[in-house]
Order: C-alpha cells, then structure tokens, then sequence
C-alpha cells in the first residue's frame, strides 16, 4: 500500500527529505529501490549491471506454494496485475518473463510466459512455460479459472464489485470468491464481466 503523507521525514538513514513518496522513502530513495533494488546512491550511476545482478539482488523471496518447489515471489515494483517489474537501463520488463530468458534464452516474439503456480509474482523459471495465448486459455480451463468453469454467477461479481468498493482489499475478494488476484483487478477494471455492474 502506497504511503503518501507529506512533511514525514524518509526512512533511510541519514536522509533528512521531507518529501516522503512511498514505502517510507523519499523520492530519490524510492527511485533507487525499484531501479536498482537498494538506496544506495552509489547504484545511480550503475550502467554495468548485468541481467544476473537485476535479477539476483534481493527483490525477492522463496514462499511455499501450490507447486512441489517454491515460488520465487518478487518483491520489487508490481504492475496493476501483480506482476513484478524489473528496470534494466531505463526500461522496464516483466520480471519473471527476464527470469525465465537470463536461464532459458530469448523468448520467441509473440510468445507468452505462462506460470504453472498461477501466482502473476512468482519468477521461478521452472513455474514458468513458454506458449501462445491459446496454450494459456487451455491451462486456465484446465484449472478451472476460465469464467465457465468458475461458475460465477452474475450476482457473485456484483456482490464481490460492491465489496470492492466498500473498502475491502481486492486480495481478500478474490480469495473468498475462489477468483485470482490479477482477474479480480480486470473485474473492477471492466476489462472481465464488463457488462456486469
């Protein structure tokens, strides 16, 4: 959750902005975690960083999950989906889709990086399979994510929007209606059950 008070002092060491941004850090500092994953200003400057050190420093951890191994979840900046964001010379990439190529190789143009664990922060490259947007939609069916095998009724969005809106977290919605975080997010969006208020 984003903390957007202004006149507190940041959180890092020996920084005196008052100019607080998010996380407990101001600006500068905040720009420095999600582009190099720490504040140490000595990063500014880094334009050696290899793909093994972006991937490798820190902004993640190992959580168990629905897989025998564990999911690597990213703890770095995510997107509106739940999925990490990794900077690498002033771009930005898809965590784990990185993940998977810095062990894999390229992924080929038009092709999908699919988790096995359904889990958008997960980067474990063996959680991930490479594939087509039809080969995702058939493991989606086969897990039954897709809306027909879900089930859910139009009163169940209705009341799980309405939920939402009340000030519940989308997180704890989609987990009582069996739907994931990432789609409870394109529910509220209108980009799923777009007809459904």
């Amino acid at each position: 959750m984003c903390d957007t008070i202004v006149g507190m002092i940041c959180n890092v060491e020996n920084c005196t902005d008052t100019s607080r941004h998010t996380n407990g850090m101001c600006y500068s500092h905040y720009y420095r975690w999600t582009t190099y994953g720490n504040t140490d200003e000595s990063h500014r400057t880094r334009s050696n960083a290899t793909w093994e050190d972006r991937l490798y420093d820190g902004r993640w951890e190992r959580r168990s999950g629905p897989l025998e191994t564990e999911c690597w979840i990213w703890t770095g900046q995510l997107d509106q989906t739940g999925y990490g964001v990794l900077k690498y010379h002033q771009k930005a990439y898809k965590a784990h889709r990185a993940m998977w190529a810095f062990h894999n190789g390229p992924i080929p143009e038009g092709k999908y990086a699919c988790h096995k664990c359904d889990t958008p922060a997960c980067i474990n490259p063996e959680h991930i399979f490479i594939g087509t947007q039809g080969d995702n939609m058939k493991d989606a069916k086969r897990k039954g994510r897709t809306r027909a095998n879900r089930g859910r009724s139009d009163d169940e969005i209705r009341m799980a929007k309405a939920m939402v809106r009340g000030g519940m977290p989308r997180s704890k919605v989609a987990k009582h209606f069996g739907i994931d975080t990432g789609s409870m997010t394109r529910i509220m969006q209108g980009v799923l059950y777009a007809n459904v208020e």
